[in-house]
């Protein structure tokens, strides 16, 4: 049996895109992958970061922001802040019962 290639355990990347050229600008789309391997398979995120602007020989890197990660970010946090309440809720309710 031969041996399996070792994979790292977490892998983080910026990729660019193909580059779009238009009217004198250079737009270069740039996305990052994440990747997490196990033995048996791996998990693969991949997400928009920025794109990169040209023009007369100036670049400029403008941030995107992922509103679909801010948006699950906010449903987690409300999530576990329920759960804190309510635990909080019953362990004051259960105090004052006694």
């Amino acid at each position: 049996m031969r041996p399996r290639p070792t994979l790292p355990a977490f892998n983080r990347r910026d990729h660019p895109a193909s580059t779009l050229t238009l009217h004198g600008w250079r737009i270069t789309p740039i996305g990052r992958v994440t990747r997490v391997a196990w033995p048996g398979g791996a998990l693969v995120y991949a997400h928009p970061v920025a794109v990169m602007v040209e023009r007369d020989g100036q670049t400029r890197r403008v941030p995107i922001r992922d509103a679909t990660r801010l948006i699950i970010g906010a449903i987690l946090f409300a999530g576990a802040s329920a759960v804190l309440l309510a635990r909080w809720y019953l362990h004051t309710r259960k105090r004052s019962d006694t």
